[in-house]
């Protein structure tokens, strides 16, 4: 099979289904447009409320990036608090301090070949880890920059209608549930999952298999990122047999 052909029949079984005839359009359009791959997860629906949004990876876009004629040299890399950093007449002058443990953010230069000034963007730490959790804690250097050169790809070659999952879910996004119409933050809905589970690891295991199973679309984000893409329905659902299960239990 032809790699278009394996690409259709992944789009037809995984994707399709899960979308109307319209997103399904769309979403097949985008990806051949930037040569994004379905099968390598580069292009996928991240679900927000009663919507899908198309979003790629990282490596989506730096794919692209890499195969635009006019695109001639990325640098990137992470700041912390002791570094120092300046912006300059558009040029960046970064030297690393001798502690480097405190994140402030990363940044981005894209260049191409017809463009005379770089493209730049500074993506603040404080914004897209603003939950925390093991996954952050870990992978904070690495995420935080794939961050910034994925939005700094996206600028630089006027990428649109295409997000970074953590493009969505940021500081400043609300949620609302359905049931009560009261206007919450999406880290309550990990307080809530907290007080179901507390120090229950056979609940919290069953919690994060039940999350996971829901989030059809990635396998690799972590699970408070795959909790906030839920719809209420879908959060609802896990939360209530998760809480019937430790009433039982409790019984």
């Amino acid at each position: 099979m032809k790699n278009e052909e394996l690409e259709k029949s992944y789009f037809n079984k995984k994707i399709k289904p899960q979308c109307s005839e319209e997103e399904a359009v769309e979403i097949w359009y985008t990806a051949q447009k930037y040569g994004f791959s379905f099968i390598k997860n580069e292009i996928f629906f991240r679900r927000d409320g009663d919507k899908n949004i198309i979003c790629a990876s990282r490596d989506g876009f730096l794919g692209y990036a890499n195969n635009h004629p006019k695109f001639s040299g990325m640098n990137s890399d992470v700041v912390y608090a002791e570094d120092q950093f300046v912006r300059e007449n558009n040029e960046i002058k970064h030297r690393y301090g001798s502690e480097r443990s405190k994140i402030v953010g990363a940044y981005t230069l894209i260049k191409r070949e017809d463009f005379e000034l770089p493209t730049y963007y500074f993506a603040s730490f404080d914004q897209y880890a603003f939950e925390a959790n093991k996954f952050w804690e870990e992978n904070g250097p690495s995420m935080i920059q794939k961050i910034a050169e994925a939005i700094a790809i996206k600028k630089a070659f006027n990428i649109s209608k295409v997000y970074l999952v953590n493009e969505i879910f940021q500081q400043t996004e609300t949620t609302y549930l359905n049931t009560s119409n009261v206007k919450v933050e999406n880290a309550d809905r990990l307080k809530t999952l907290r007080e179901i589970v507390v120090n229950n690891e056979g609940l919290r295991q069953l919690a994060i298999r039940e999350f996971k199973s829901l989030n059809i679309f990635e396998d690799d984000l972590n699970l408070s990122t795959v909790i906030y893409s839920l719809t209420d329905n879908q959060f609802s659902d896990v939360i209530d047999k998760l809480d019937e299960l430790r009433v039982n239990k409790v019984a």
